[in-house]
Order: structure tokens, then C-alpha cells, then sequence
């Protein structure tokens, strides 16, 4: 029976996961999510080779600790050192293609007072006048994008932005 257990083990290079966990800092999902595997396939590996498990709590948050010095500036202030950043960002570039915040949260299945917590709290973490969407009082006029917002946009359309966007908030599919 364990035999049989041991054959069905993906084959992980232990110097790759080394790097990974270890170096990188990657977490066990990140990892799992690469491979194809379960992030307790992947903890299961990393205890059998002795690669100590991250910092728990916020600490051991690789998306919160993560630099990224070749990101557009308010991306970066959108997402260092802060929890839930990309997501955040991923929600803004969803709202943008909705012609108001109501119908941006009911195509994302969103009460709008949370959408709009979010975007306040993405706005609060860009230094500076961050603005990125023009308020009405009238839910019957169309949501316009401030400059900064378009600008912020125009950068989470970049390759490398998207890339890992794509990675750390993947767009949900409901």
C-alpha cells in the first residue's frame, strides 16, 4: 500500500524546491498552483527535505514582502507591504469595464459598498492625490476614470504587470 502511495508522488528536483521555498520565499500554493499539485502535496516534500516552513502570519506573506523595483511606482505603493494589493488592483481594472460601481458589483457579485471599500482602500495606498475614480451623487451617471486612474489602467495592461497580476489574483470565473 505504501508502495503504492510513493508511486503516485510527483517527482519535485529538490535543489528547484530549495530555491523556491527556501531562496524565493514562495509559498506552498504558489508552488502547488505551478506544478499541479496540492499545497500539502508540496509541504509534504519540503518537511521529507529539511526546507523549514515560512514565517506565520503576515510575515510569511511573499506577495505582502515582495519588492518589485521594476513595477510602475503606484503599482508598487498599491501592493508592498500591504495584504490583498493585487487583488485590489485586479478589482479596479474589473470596475473599469463597467459603465457604473453598481454594475461593476453585481457582474462581480459584490454588495457596491465593499467594492468601493476596496477601491477607497487601494486609493489610500497610492501616495499623492489618489483619486482614481470621479464620485457622483447621480447612480445614473456614468463612473469616469480620474487621470490617475486611466495612467494606473494603462500600466496594470502592461506585460509584466499583467503576468503577475495574473499570478497573485487571478481573474475569478463565476
Amino acid at each position: 500500500m505504501r508502495a503504492q502511495a510513493a508511486a503516485r508522488q510527483p517527482s519535485i528536483d529538490p535543489d528547484w524546491l530549495r530555491e523556491q521555498a527556501g531562496t524565493l520565499q514562495r509559498s506552498n500554493g504558489d508552488i502547488g498552483a505551478e506544478l499541479g499539485i496540492s499545497h500539502e502535496t508540496v509541504r509534504r516534500h519540503r518537511e521529507r527535505l529539511g526546507i523549514p516552513a515560512r514565517p506565520t502570519g503576515s510575515a510569511g506573506h511573499a506577495v505582502q514582502t515582495r519588492r518589485h523595483p521594476d513595477l510602475p511606482a503606484d503599482i508598487r505603493q498599491a501592493v508592498e507591504g500591504k495584504r490583498h494589493g493585487w487583488q485590489r488592483l485586479r478589482r479596479f481594472q474589473q470596475l473599469a469595464t463597467h459603465p457604473s460601481v453598481n454594475a461593476a458589483a453585481h457582474a462581480l457579485g459584490l454588495h457596491y459598498q465593499n467594492l468601493f471599500l476596496q477601491i477607497d482602500q487601494l486609493e489610500s495606498g497610492i501616495d499623492g492625490d489618489g483619486c482614481l475614480i470621479i464620485r457622483t451623487n447621480s447612480r445614473y451617471r456614468g463612473m469616469q476614470l480620474t487621470p490617475r486612474g486611466q495612467r494606473l489602467l494603462d500600466h496594470l495592461a502592461e506585460p509584466l504587470v499583467q503576468q503577475i497580476l495574473d499570478r497573485y489574483a487571478p481573474v475569478e470565473v463565476r
